[in-house]
């Protein structure tokens, strides 16, 4: 790869890269490491992570669990429906 202005060469940065265990995220880590870029990549796949450390190079580091994924989290979101209320007008059936 040739460089060019959008792709500078070393240019002493670092970058940390999540969901970098495979797929875009592992491409878009080796793509700046390529480019001289210090990586941290991090996924709840460690063993994946670690292989994307291994391949973007030294001074590369990986590390697992790349934001929450406690179940009181995953199932905030899921948990919490609306729940009928009579106050707008509407009736609820017994």
């Amino acid at each position: 790869m040739t460089p060019t202005d959008t792709q500078p060469q070393n240019p002493g940065g670092t970058v940390l890269i999540t969901g970098a265990a495979g797929g875009l995220g592992r491409s878009f880590a080796l793509g700046f490491a390529e480019r001289g870029y210090a990586v941290a990549v991090a996924d709840i796949d460690e063993a994946g992570a670690a292989e994307t450390a291994a391949l973007a190079g030294p001074p590369a580091v990986a590390s697992g669990r790349a934001g929450s994924t406690s179940p009181r989290w995953s199932r905030r979101g899921r948990s919490r429906r609306p729940r009928p209320s009579s106050a707008a007008g509407g009736s609820t059936c017994s």
